[in-house]
């Protein structure tokens, strides 16, 4: 059992970070919490949970296995570092960090510490996607060539109760924040890879924010593979209604897999090959399922009870999706429509 440190309690951390271990998890448990802001760390009422106001403080008073890192993405590189350098293994929420240079530092602190660095890719966990990923394993699709991706939402509302919130994760990676999930599946199924030959054109839609928060993207893995994702916070955004839209394509010589997700509860995926023709349920699981099982696989490799494998995204995978979201925020400022 893993004696976790959370540093950072917003809304993130309350809703799903602090369930995830504390409930979901079998392999960890949250025992002391650090938060720089007295209103966030005043919701904690857990008992038995300590409370800091300083992470350093945390790390040099409790007994401490590992750290989960959950404050705004501008503020990951440093409890991350310092968490490393303190002889702690650490999961750190996505985005890795708000630079590439940043993700560089983190890296370089896992490796020179001996310790371990995983990022919260969760979507990596998740039945269908593993069950995807088999299927390209065992080559039904023989060799993948295109993987093409559309995620939209409104990513909270520009109105509302966390519309603040809202304006702050668009104003960090845009709507990149949430879909950065999907830049790394891309690669997660196909086994990796680098990112090269990146373009981007994003939409404003008049909103103050310093990135896009619609995006559509287009790019290719040095494994030869192309991406396309098309995708957005802006999906009624603006008006009381609520959308959904989630849809991937893969197309490989010998075979696809396909999914649509609108939130109705009757998604499935299905893989249409030469060899094998197959339907599994899509399932939509919650951030407070989802890194309780990242928290048990993380567990089982620092406890050595398993060796790291890819349902695990490593600080590398980390750097991986800042490098393509970086360049393509980048190139959309350069291009801004409004």
């Amino acid at each position: 059992m893993l004696r976790f440190g959370l540093v950072g309690y917003g809304t993130h951390a309350r809703w799903a970070v602090r369930k995830a271990i504390n409930e979901t998890s079998t392999q960890g448990r949250i025992v002391a919490v650090a938060e720089i802001l007295p209103e966030n760390l005043a919701q904690l009422d857990e008992p038995g949970i300590a409370k800091y106001t300083d992470y350093r403080e945390m790390f040099a008073k409790e007994k401490l296995d590992a750290v989960y890192v959950a404050t705004n993405p501008e503020a990951h590189a440093a409890p991350t570092i310092d968490a490393l350098e303190a002889g702690l293994h650490v999961i750190c929420e996505k985005p890795m960090a708000v630079t590439v240079a940043d993700c560089e530092r983190m890296v370089a602190a896992a490796k020179r510490t001996g310790k371990r660095l995983a990022i919260d890719f969760e979507n990596r966990l998740i039945p269908h996607q593993r069950q995807v990923k088999a299927w390209i394993e065992a080559g039904y699709l023989g060799r993948v060539r295109a993987i093409h991706w559309q995620q939209m939402w409104d990513g909270h509302k520009v109105f509302g109760p966390i519309g603040a919130r809202r304006a702050r994760l668009t104003n960090a990676a845009g709507s990149l924040d949430c879909s950065i999930h999907e830049l790394d599946l891309a690669r997660y199924f196909v086994g990796g890879g680098e990112w090269r030959e990146i373009q981007a054109m994003g939409m404003w839609f008049g909103e103050p924010v310093v990135r896009s928060p619609h995006i559509s993207l287009l790019a290719q893995l040095s494994n030869g593979v192309m991406v396309t994702l098309n995708s957005s916070f802006a999906y009624t955004a603006y008006i009381q209604q609520t959308a959904y839209s989630d849809v991937l394509t893969i197309v490989g010589d010998k075979g696809v897999v396909s999914f649509m997700d609108d939130r109705n509860g009757k998604g499935e995926v299905k893989l249409v090959s030469e060899a094998k023709v197959e339907t599994v349920p899509h399932e939509s699981v919650g951030h407070g399922i989802a890194i309780g099982w990242v928290v048990d696989e993380f567990a089982a490799v620092v406890e050595g009870r398993a060796p790291w494998s890819d349902k695990l995204a490593s600080g590398e995978d980390g750097l991986m999706a800042q490098i393509i979201t970086e360049e393509a925020n980048r190139q959309c400022i350069a291009r801004r429509i409004d």
